[in-house]
């Protein structure tokens, strides 16, 4: 059985451990908890665990997490091999710090094999938020939001497995990134790195390749680095972030910006 058929018959059985686009009028904490839901076996283990120092980042913290989500995949179906993982679809070369990616165009979707530790010292000292950053993700950019698939491994090195829709005749954006975080609630602090009380992003330059253009002028934001400040719960509950924003702040954004940036 191939990694797709695989994940289609654990969907199918196992609702609690999959995510998926809610109705149009949900609101953002019921998107955000189903999203949750997708990982919620995960963050019950590592409750349950209580010898590690999530935030150390040590290494043995490290290893103690990654047994468990490995345990934790196993006992729940949604461990992929190598060979599912290559079978997802068809390899595609580009230069990535963080994960292996494969296209497979009959399904219209990317898959990615991403290194959770990568670019870690970026994002949250409690190494268990890892297992959120797809849901921080969908609630910031739902336009390419992830769906969660399984865990694997490579040369013993764990690995989390995201579908995301594939996108076409893209485009790179000019100055709108500013505005657009802005608009749900995300400032600069410094170049390419805006945040609130509750989350960070970065990696979204304009020359890169996580923010791009559709055919109709949107800003799809791919694959940007994101900091989780806050508990889960906080988070989902407070999304979203722009109706804490100062009206200050909103009605002098264009100068604000000009000043930091030097537009």
């Amino acid at each position: 059985m191939n990694a797709d058929a695989k994940f289609r018959r654990n969907k199918d059985e196992r609702n609690k451990s999959t995510s998926f686009v809610l109705h149009k009028g949900a609101t953002s904490r019921e998107q955000g908890n189903s999203d949750r839901r997708s990982v919620r076996m995960f963050e019950e283990r590592l409750a349950c665990e209580q010898n590690c120092d999530w935030a150390s980042g040590t290494r043995d913290a490290q290893k103690c997490f990654c047994q468990c989500i490995i345990d934790t995949a196993k006992t729940n179906d949604i461990y992929l091999s190598s060979e599912e993982c290559h079978n997802l679809g068809e390899r595609i070369l580009i230069r990535s710090g963080e994960s292996q990616i494969y296209e497979n165009a009959s399904q219209g979707l990317i898959y990615k094999v991403r290194d959770p530790f990568a670019k870690i010292h970026l994002k949250s000292k409690d190494i268990r938020n890892i297992i959120y950053e797809h849901v921080i993700h969908n609630l910031l950019f739902p336009d390419t939001r992830y769906t969660f698939v399984g865990i694997s491994e490579i040369q013993d090195s764990i690995r989390f497995v995201y579908s995301q829709e594939l996108v076409f005749g893209l485009n790179k954006p000019t100055q709108q990134i500013d505005e657009h975080l802005a608009s749900i609630g995300l400032w600069p602090e410094s170049k390419y790195y805006y945040e609130n009380d509750f989350v960070a992003v970065t990696d979204v330059d304009a020359n890169g390749d996580n923010v791009l253009l559709d055919s109709n002028n949107n800003l799809l934001f791919i694959d940007p680095i994101i900091k989780i400040k806050q508990p889960i719960d906080k988070i989902i509950s407070a999304y979203p972030f722009v109706e804490m924003a100062p009206q200050s702040n909103l009605g002098s954004l264009t100068s604000f910006l000009k000043r930091i940036f030097n537009h």
